[in-house]
């Protein structure tokens, strides 16, 4: 996917516009069901010490970066917004999930034992 998101029309190919931010390759994305907002996870930065795998929340319209999310040092193997778009929730390869409300930009980490019960 490489380390930007491409957003382009349908009818027009070579109508490209770029967001930029990710300093490694993008491994997951998610778009709301609204289509206001795109979220997108990259790979475990080599660029820091702590590894850190940020997701970065954009608004489409505007194409503007609302949001770093951190929580994760793994790759995501999941990520997805609630039908209303008020949460965005992202599953680990470490088996972890985390719910951030996206109105007050807080977390929940979910405990593993419900990991695999939970389907998003």
């Amino acid at each position: 996917m490489g380390s930007s998101v491409v957003l382009g029309k349908v009818n027009e190919p070579h109508c490209q516009e770029f967001l930029r931010g990710h300093n490694e390759e993008i491994n997951i994305m998610a778009v709301s069901k609204s289509g206001k907002f795109i979220a997108s996870g990259q790979q475990s930065s080599t660029k820091h010490s702590d590894g850190i795998a940020p997701i970065f929340v954009w608004e489409v319209d505007m194409r503007k970066h609302l949001y770093t999310l951190e929580g994760f040092n793994c790759p995501l193997t999941r990520l997805s917004f609630s039908p209303d778009d008020h949460f965005l929730i992202a599953a680990g390869l470490d088996s972890r999930m985390i719910l951030w409300d996206m109105s007050v930009r807080s977390l929940s980490i979910i405990p593993s034992s419900l990991f695999h019960s939970l389907s998003i």
